[in-house]
């Protein structure tokens, strides 16, 4: 359950940090 949080988070992160950078592209 643990792992499966720690996946999901990190997720989140990643998909964060790619619509930031979209965001930055298209600003």
């Amino acid at each position: 359950m643990f792992f499966i949080w720690i996946i999901s988070l990190l997720n989140a992160l990643h998909k964060g940090i790619l619509d930031s950078k979209l965001g930055i592209l298209l600003a």
